[in-house]
């Protein structure tokens, strides 16, 4: 689970990534594909915000709502920084130790 843990926010940082790729190119089916996709690796670590950023991102994305996904990106990277604080203190990565050692 570590592992899976530790891949999550590099992850999610791509799909942010992608996220912007495809509203730079007005292409809402990429980022309606990637929304999806990514999704369901949120929604399996318990990721209830970015689950529901990717649901609004897969909804605009397939209704070509460029300004709603415009709106998004700076949510989902917000809710990214703080999934990684959030995992970084409990996987206790070198940038926050784990306290109890």
């Amino acid at each position: 689970m570590q592992e899976f843990t530790e891949r999550f926010i590099p992850s999610a940082r791509k799909a942010l990534a992608d996220f912007a790729e495809g509203s730079a190119a007005g292409d809402g089916q990429a980022i309606a594909d990637t929304a999806h996709r990514f999704k369901s690796v949120a929604s399996y670590l318990g990721a209830a915000p970015l689950v529901e950023l990717c649901k609004r991102f897969e909804a605009a994305g397939r209704g070509g709502d460029l300004a709603a996904i415009h709106t998004l990106l700076p949510e989902f990277a917000s809710a990214v920084d703080d999934a990684d604080a959030y995992l970084s203190g409990q996987l206790g990565t070198p940038d926050h130790p784990d306290p109890a050692t």
